[in-house]
């Protein structure tokens, strides 16, 4: 788990002040048991209270791989911006998408349209 946790970008402190206290911990830490567990943490430790901004802390980014609209084979559950370009093709081409319009989710409403198309 370790591996997986650093190759996402989380760093590993391993000194005894995080492994035996509390103190020095901020919201987000991951406690990991290799193995065994993992645990988040929710608080602000003591000894790190007054100096700690939550703008201070890096965003671990999140990837998710986009694809324009024809390079994948698009099923019930996929989401992303060639989805919202599909449905707003069937859109203009005047099929009803009244709930969800082009909301990037391939759900039972762009289901049905793709059928009446």
């Amino acid at each position: 788990m370790k591996a997986n946790f650093t190759k996402v970008g989380f760093q590993a402190l391993t000194d005894s002040k995080y492994r035996t206290s509390a103190k020095y911990l901020l919201p987000g830490d991951i406690l990991l048991y290799e193995g065994h567990h993992a645990a988040a943490n929710v608080t602000i430790g003591s000894a790190v209270r007054s100096s700690w901004n939550p703008g201070d802390v890096e965003k671990v980014p999140i990837v998710v791989k986009e694809y324009k609209l024809g390079e994948r084979t698009l099923r019930k559950g996929d989401t992303g911006k060639d989805v919202a370009e599909l449905q707003l093709d069937l859109i203009k081409l005047g099929y009803a998408l009244p709930k969800y319009r082009n909301d990037g989710s391939y759900g039972n409403e762009t289901i049905a349209a793709v059928k009446q198309f």
